[in-house]
């Protein structure tokens, strides 16, 4: 694989690819995503430079990562891979956040797939807030107890749990701020039972999760 340095990533792509005719692009917009996710989550930016390895198709980083995909971060690699395609291309926020919050805690994946996501502008051009609009609508929303279970979040199409997961992190954010979640995100431990989760939440936030869950929803309507 052919290499490009930046500032904060080491960038492998295969010769040929249209990763390697966009490159300058690819650089940029990494560089553009861990700013962002940077300031936002008030991180410092003295991190090791991030491997990010880009593959034309899911097959091809198949081949390589066993997995079909189209991205995943490899926390003791420090490492992101993923697809990089005129469909497909990965080089936004989400997996870098993976990698820059690992050490915040190991939490239920609706909070760690959810920040990563509530880092994300919009979930396939979408804002995530307009996808429990419409997932609440079509009597398909979630409800936030079962995703609280991460064997049940991955029993659930990840196309409902993902922007979800990011549309209630967002709502956390913004509502009880930045502090207050990550010291749920470290207290939340994800092999806790769900009624132990449930009970650190109130602990945390002052409210139930079924109460949460409600302002949350109400929070949605007025976003959207």
């Amino acid at each position: 694989m052919k290499q490009k340095k930046s500032r904060h990533f080491n960038i492998f792509y295969k010769p040929n690819s249209l990763a390697e005719k966009e490159i300058d692009f690819i650089t940029v917009a990494l560089e553009k995503s861990f700013a962002v996710v940077i300031k936002k989550l008030s991180l410092p930016s003295n991190f090791p430079k991030i491997h990010y390895y880009l593959y034309p198709n899911n097959n091809s980083k198949f081949q390589v990562m066993g997995d079909m995909g189209n991205a995943n971060a490899r926390i003791k690699q420090f490492a992101v891979h993923g697809v990089y395609n005129k469909k497909i291309k990965i080089v936004g926020r989400h997996e870098i956040v993976h990698l820059l919050t690992n050490k915040w805690g190991k939490p239920p994946e609706l909070l760690r797939q959810g920040l990563a996501e509530a880092m994300e502008e919009k979930w396939h051009k979408i804002n995530h807030h307009q996808w429990v609009k419409n997932f609440s609508k079509n009597k398909k929303l979630i409800a936030l107890k079962y995703l609280l279970d991460d064997k049940k979040f991955w029993r659930f199409n990840e196309l409902v749990t993902y922007p979800e997961s990011g549309s209630f992190v967002k709502y956390l954010i913004d509502c009880y701020g930045l502090k207050l979640f990550k010291r749920l995100y470290e207290k939340l431990h994800y092999d806790l039972s769900v009624k132990q989760k449930e009970k650190i939440i109130k602990k945390t936030t002052g409210k139930p999760v079924k109460e949460l869950e409600k302002d949350w929803l109400n929070y949605v309507k007025i976003k959207t």
